[in-house]
């Protein structure tokens, strides 16, 4: 039996679904986009975990664009968006603030010296499933590193996730 480790998506692996394009994530030169895979198959080895408080910062972001533009299809993303999110059979939403061992680790990211709460509510789901923690965000990382909250390897870029998502096999149920 393949053993199976949960990883924790940041918010930046739910952007494009809400129409906001990350340069990291853009497609292959073959033109299959490897987050749409992530999203409908899943990563093998991986159980994956989406934090709601990934879609409060999505809204956030949604918001400060159509400040910029003053254009309503920019808040319409969010209703477009959402159902690809509540209804994937492959990542799971975790709410970090109704999670006891969640809520007993967001303190304590936070007063290590991450300033941004959201990232310690995200990072504290995957500190309190023994996780990996999907990421860009090298702040983050080496305070959680450094403060030994996770190790390195638990730690991951999406370069260094994409070539999995080639893996044929089909995302567990």
């Amino acid at each position: 039996m393949e053993s199976r480790r949960f990883l924790v998506l940041d918010t930046t692996y739910a952007l494009p679904l809400f129409g906001i394009d990350v340069e990291e994530l853009a497609s292959s030169k073959s033109g299959e986009n490897p987050l749409e895979r992530l999203w409908s198959r899943g990563i093998p080895g991986f159980d994956l975990v989406l934090p709601t408080t990934c879609l409060l910062e999505i809204l956030f972001k949604l918001n400060r664009e159509y400040k910029k533009q003053q254009d309503a299809s920019i808040l319409a993303r969010y209703e477009i968006g959402f159902p690809t999110v509540k209804e994937s059979k492959v990542v799971r939403l975790l709410d970090p603030l109704t999670s006891p061992a969640c809520v007993a680790m967001v303190s304590k990211v936070r007063l290590a010296g991450h300033e941004d709460l959201l990232d310690c509510l995200i990072a504290s789901c995957a500190i309190s499933k023994k996780g990996v923690l999907l990421t860009e965000d090298d702040d983050l990382v080496r305070l959680l590193v450094e403060n030994q909250f996770m190790s390195k390897d638990a730690c991951i870029k999406w370069t260094s996730i994409k070539p999995r998502l080639n893996d044929e096999r089909p995302a567990r149920s």
